[in-house]
């Protein structure tokens, strides 16, 4: 049986192309297309990127994302890819990865991240001993869509608000109806960077958080282990997540967010 291809995105700058190169090549391109978007003047013309579409755009982050990474894109792959450019794939098996995304039915995932990796989100921590964990919560760092799902996404990414994306990542489970959102522990990363922490960031990340209080965002907690073994206890884990995306559909039909947030004022 042909397996379909995935998409590997990146936004890329210049001085990312060793660590994209390396990443480009442990993915390959028999079970990947790669879509590069360079935000800066730098040519990604070597050998090593002659498999991937480049396109030069300098909008923002989230910008880029919006305009080229668009669900008739992503309806041709089985998953999307959409990773930074700073990120160590050490010894992360891809085929392995979607194994185990494709058999938990996961629909947003993302490795966990080496402990010497630089960690905003304690949730994101490599847990050694487990295939992973489901969680209401994963960064927008290595983020990994079932491309059926990947418009849910899409269509919360503002294309003239909120530039860098901070807190899409935060309401993602909630507002995209996310069912099935996991951390996967059997394959490990690592984030090499810290990122600025821009006044503006903060000040969109406000006015988005105010913009969606209604919706429920994440406690960036675990909410199960990925279960083996039995079918009980398989059933019991599915069980107890359908349980929780009840609860927070029932927060956002009952306006809890409103009573909890104050109304946003200019």
């Amino acid at each position: 049986m042909t397996i379909q291809k995935s998409l590997f995105v990146s936004p890329v700058g210049g001085d990312a192309k060793q660590i994209v190169g390396q990443a480009i090549e442990r993915f390959g391109d028999t079970s990947f297309d790669f879509l590069l978007l360079v935000y800066d003047d730098s040519r990604y013309d070597d050998p090593c990127f002659a498999s991937c579409k480049i396109v030069h755009d300098n909008s923002p982050l989230f910008w880029q994302i919006k305009r080229h990474v668009t669900p008739e894109l992503c309806r041709r792959y089985e998953y999307v890819f959409v990773w930074m450019d700073d990120l160590d794939v050490l010894d992360f098996d891809p085929q392995n990865f979607l194994r185990i995304v494709r058999a938990n039915r996961i629909e947003v995932a993302h490795p966990s991240l080496s402990e010497d990796s630089v960690i905003s989100h304690p949730v994101m921590r490599h847990v050694p001993g487990t295939i992973g964990r489901y969680t209401d919560f994963v960064e927008q760092m290595a983020f990994v869509f079932k491309s059926d799902c990947w418009e849910r996404f899409w269509r919360l990414i503002a294309d003239d608000q909120n530039p860098w994306g901070w807190g899409y990542d935060e309401v993602a489970y909630s507002y995209c109806r996310f069912h099935r959102m996991a951390v996967v522990d059997a394959e490990v990363i690592k984030h090499l960077r810290r990122g600025g922490y821009q006044e503006g960031a903060r000040l969109e990340q406000k006015v988005l958080k105010r913009k969606l209080r209604r919706y429920r965002f994440s406690r960036k907690r675990a909410l199960y282990h990925i279960a083996t073994g039995s079918t009980i206890r398989r059933l019991s884990t599915s069980a107890g997540l359908s349980l929780h995306y009840v609860l927070v559909r029932l927060y956002v039909l009952l306006g809890l967010g409103y009573l909890r947030r104050p109304a946003f004022r200019h």
